[in-house]
């Protein structure tokens, strides 16, 4: 059931002033955990609140300290990475702050993937989880592992003020991602970078006290991480927490109560939604401030139904778990991307992109530029044609993979594609390879994709398919392409 955690300020009038003290406050350099962790949570009591429907129960901020404060004590003989096993909500909250506030690197990981816990053996030091999980993930984890559960902690005492000292440049956290090769690895965040894309983001969407966000990504992706946890911690901002997606729940409950202003969802959720969409009006979704799509390209064609029939203007984030939000498009205004102002960028003579800003995670002494693999076409304003390995160059041309996926999906033939690059004989040099879903079942498939496909260039249009029965993807719903077959 959803839980709502709602942060009060009753000294603040309004939260951009307390944002500009906060801003204030940090700057980089050696500073005491403290500074940074009372941007989130005060420690005192009075101030922060969950709020469990179910079980109408409140919980102020010094209960919710005492935990973390229970998490530091048991962590006191622990060192290294800890690798964070919890759903979204008041367990995953302390256990996060607790490990920032005694030195120990949290990992974040998706908590569906439990085969991929032998695939970090050696990345992590210790588990920490509660009873339910424990029981599930111990036969992945290697026999001498060594957990810490939250559920059975006894509760703790600390002083924010006697805690270690941080380099605002020092690693905060690691995520767990495999992006769209599918290769595991963990990211690192700073805490220079966590608080200035938190900055930044409030700014950019004007966040107020008396927002109230209801995140879909989990935390343990970067977006799920800052929307669900430090944004609305930082602006004073109220949270939904539901562990389990449900559209009926999504509309039926936020729309009647009118409890969320701020929405953050993958296009996955918002392609789910769309199915609702007949059963409302635009009037019943005037409560919503901000709706905003991360982890994988949205279709433009969704997201404009989404306008058309409901006025909700998506904003969609381009980034990456290691360079944080690059920059945003909205549909109501056009399909362009358009850097967001803390992002300086360049591009090489392909066209690929390099960015540098505060939020980038980059090597310790290495370059302060971050290649993002995207190939761009514009400057400020730009279209994305997809990652440079998915450029096609047909007879001269370069060709967007996702261009084609598109068109194929815009067919109404199939229910999902992936195109790649696929070496030929001749002059041409490479031609689109398709790997479709068909919609429904058609022996001539092949034949009416290639008649549709006749109001592309003939150097754009797939000389070669593969029927499939489904596409290989990503948690996040992103294609693993090395994982297509041959053709």
């Amino acid at each position: 059931m959803p839980v709502i955690l709602k942060i009060y300020y009753p000294m603040i009038l309004s939260a951009p002033c307390w944002i500009l003290n906060c801003k204030m406050s940090w700057c980089s350099g050696k500073k005491k955990f403290a500074d940074f962790c009372r941007l989130f949570i005060p420690d005192h009591s009075g101030q922060a609140v969950f709020q469990d429907i179910k079980n109408n129960c409140i919980i102020n901020s010094g209960e919710i300290f005492k935990d973390i404060c229970a998490v530091i004590s048991a962590c006191s003989k622990e060192h290294g990475k800890a690798l964070l096993f919890l759903d979204s909500g008041r367990s995953f909250l302390s256990a996060l702050f607790g490990c920032l506030a005694s030195g120990i690197k949290p990992v974040l990981i998706n908590n569906k993937l439990r085969q991929e816990i032998s695939l970090l053996a050696g990345l992590y030091d210790f588990i920490i989880t509660n009873q339910e999980y424990y029981e599930i993930i111990r036969e992945y984890a290697a026999p001498d592992t060594r957990y810490l559960l939250v559920d059975s902690l006894a509760p703790g005492i600390a002083d924010y003020s006697v805690l270690p000292s941080v380099d605002s440049s020092d690693t905060a956290l690691y995520l767990f991602t495999s992006g769209s090769t599918g290769a595991p690895k963990l990211v690192a965040k700073t805490f220079d970078n966590l608080y200035h894309e938190t900055a930044a983001l409030a700014d950019f969407f004007k966040i107020r006290s008396s927002d109230i966000f209801y995140p879909l990504v989990p935390a343990f992706h970067i977006y799920g991480l800052l929307f669900e946890v430090l944004l609305p911690l930082f602006c004073g901002s109220s949270i939904i927490l539901n562990a389990h997606f449900s559209p009926t729940f999504t509309f039926e409950k936020i729309i009647q109560e009118k409890k969320a202003t701020v929405i953050i969802a993958s296009p996955l959720h918002f392609q789910t939604m769309s199915g609702f969409l007949d059963s409302y009006k635009k009037d019943d979704f005037t409560f919503f401030r901000h709706c905003v799509s991360s982890t994988m390209a949205m279709d433009v064609a969704l997201a404009e139904s989404f306008y058309r029939k409901l006025g909700m203007i998506i904003t969609e984030i381009y980034g990456s778990t290691e360079t944080g939000g690059i920059a945003f498009r909205r549909y109501a205004h056009n399909s362009r991307w358009k850097f967001f102002d803390f992002v300086s960028h360049r591009l090489d003579r392909e066209n690929v992109l390099s960015v540098s800003s505060p939020t980038v995670s980059l090597p310790e002494g290495g370059e302060s530029w971050y290649a993002t693999g995207d190939v761009i076409e514009g400057d400020r304003q730009f279209n994305l044609l997809g990652r440079v390995n998915q450029i096609i160059k047909s007879a001269g041309n370069r060709v967007s993979a996702v261009e084609i996926e598109n068109a194929l999906k815009k067919s109404g033939l199939v229910n999902d594609a992936a195109v790649i690059a696929k070496k030929c004989g001749g002059l041409r040099g490479e031609a689109a390879a398709a790997y479709v879903v068909p919609a429904a079942a058609n022996e001539h498939i092949i034949e009416e994709l290639k008649k549709a496909m006749c109001n592309l260039p003939e150097f754009k249009r797939p000389h070669f398919y593969k029927i499939m029965n489904e596409i290989p993807r990503g948690p996040g719903g992103k294609v693993f392409y090395k994982n297509l077959p041959e053709i």
